[in-house]
Order: C-alpha cells, then sequence, then structure tokens
C-alpha cells in the first residue's frame, strides 16, 4: 500500500521518523502515486488539509510540545498508535467512510469546507444585521438577527464553536447529524417556520439536504474559515448560500 504521508508544521514530528515507521510496517510512502493519506497534526491540519487529496484521510493527532496543548476531537489516534495503524492499513483491516462537504457561495465565488464557515463583523461597532432563510424539504426557517455574526456547521465543525455548551459543561462534544446554524452572541432574534412565529434558537440543527441563504443588510462582515487562509474576506454584498455535498470527502476509520 502506498500512503502520502502530511506533516504539520506544528505536529512535532519530523516526516523522515514517520517514513521509517511506515517502512518498517511495509508501507511505501509516496508524495504523487498513493492509495491514501494519513495528516499528522491537530484537527486544524485535518480541517485544512483534507480537501487537497482525493484519496481516503486518516488524520492523526501529533506530538504535543510545551505547556499549550489543544484537545484534538476529529483526530481519533495519538501518534504512539502509528505503528499499529500502519499495519492495519498495509493489511487492509480498516474502512473508508463518506464526509459531507460545505459548500458556500459568496459573489460568483464558491468556496468549501468539511468543518465550519463563520461570517463575523470585525473592526467596527456595527452589529451585523441579517435574514436567513434555512429550507429543510417542506419547512422553512426564516431567522432574522442582529448578532456579532453566524456560523454555518457540517457535523465535523460542530464539535467546535457550534457545541461550546458542552465544553463549557467539561463534557466531550458530540457531533450533529446534518447542517447546523447558529448566531453568535445574538442581541435580536426573530424566527418563524413556515410563517409561524416559535421561540428563537440561538443554535439550530437541520438536516444534511438543507439549503441556507442568507441576506446581510449591512456590508460590515468578514468571511471566515475558507482552508488554509487565515484572514477573512470582506463581503462583497449581501448574498452568501451553503448547502452539504454528500460524500464529498472519504475518511479511513480503524
Amino acid at each position: 500500500m502506498r500512503i502520502k504521508f502530511v506533516c504539520d508544521r506544528y505536529c512535532g514530528v519530523d516526516q523522515s521518523r514517520v517514513h521509517r515507521l511506515a517502512s518498517d510496517a511495509g508501507i511505501k510512502p509516496s508524495d504523487s502515486d498513493y492509495d491514501a493519506v494519513v495528516i499528522v497534526g491537530g484537527d486544524g491540519s485535518f480541517l485544512n488539509h483534507a480537501l487537497d487529496y482525493g484519496e481516503p484521510v486518516l488524520p492523526i493527532e501529533g506530538v504535543h510540545k510545551g505547556l499549550l496543548k489543544s484537545v484534538g476531537i476529529l483526530t481519533e489516534h495519538k501518534f504512539s498508535d502509528l505503528p499499529m495503524l500502519l499495519r492495519k492499513l498495509s493489511k487492509g483491516q480498516f474502512k473508508v467512510v463518506s464526509e459531507p462537504v460545505l459548500e458556500l457561495r459568496h459573489s460568483g465565488n464558491v468556496y468549501r469546507s468539511i468543518g465550519d464557515f463563520y461570517v463575523e463583523r470585525i473592526g467596527t461597532k456595527e452589529a451585523v444585521r441579517y435574514e436567513a432563510v434555512i429550507t429543510d424539504g417542506t419547512n422553512k426557517t426564516v431567522s432574522y438577527a442582529i448578532s456579532n455574526g453566524f456560523i454555518i456547521t457540517t457535523p465535523l465543525g460542530s464539535t467546535g464553536y457550534f457545541s461550546y455548551p458542552d465544553m463549557l459543561e467539561h463534557r466531550r462534544p458530540k457531533r450533529i447529524e446534518g447542517l447546523g446554524f447558529a448566531h453568535i452572541l445574538p442581541s435580536t432574534v426573530k424566527d418563524t417556520v413556515n410563517g409561524r412565529v416559535v421561540t428563537y434558537g440561538v443554535r439550530r440543527t437541520f438536516s444534511i439536504n438543507a439549503k441556507i441563504d442568507v441576506l446581510l443588510e449591512r456590508n460590515v462582515a468578514y468571511l471566515f474559515g475558507i482552508p488554509k487562509r487565515n484572514s477573512g474576506i470582506k463581503l462583497t454584498n449581501g448574498h452568501i448560500s451553503a448547502k452539504a455535498i454528500k460524500g464529498g470527502m472519504k475518511k479511513i476509520i480503524i
């Protein structure tokens, strides 16, 4: 089996060491012609690089150094497990599952992520005003809000900001099933479902087939969450649309 190894610059592991472990397991490291990709790093490494390759991806948590340590949620295996994982890969003892990819369109541009996108005010005292229309089968949810922004998330991305109440209670964040839409520090929210006023929800979960359209009233917000881009993109017009592409990314489970 041929595997491409991607070692994040913060993963604390030298790539030559990873290649030696692969050779010991009878696996040939390859950068050009490979059957799978192993990403060594944290959740951010997985989210930033998973869509770069067409082959199935296995995320591995890197080696933490120093006092600061983030807790990985998406990386199910530690680096110390790598020799065992490589042996199982070489023997075909794994399965491949499909994960949805979030596709967001704005001003003629298309962005994709396996995690989330968020729109937030920056460098201004003005709050963000917007109307979000989420069509989910026969249900149409309209949410008008004045807030610091909003987040649209896949099941993989929902282990972050979307599930922060779990982390505040020291519980392991849980994945949602479907797409999530959450307001960031809202001051005003008015929700209707099929024209009927309902109790507003800071966080709502919809099916993976839902379509999300957001109309911004003021261009004071920036778009974040684009893989491998640290800065935001200033929104040049008021319309954003998002949907999930089912099966857009393949993940290896061992």
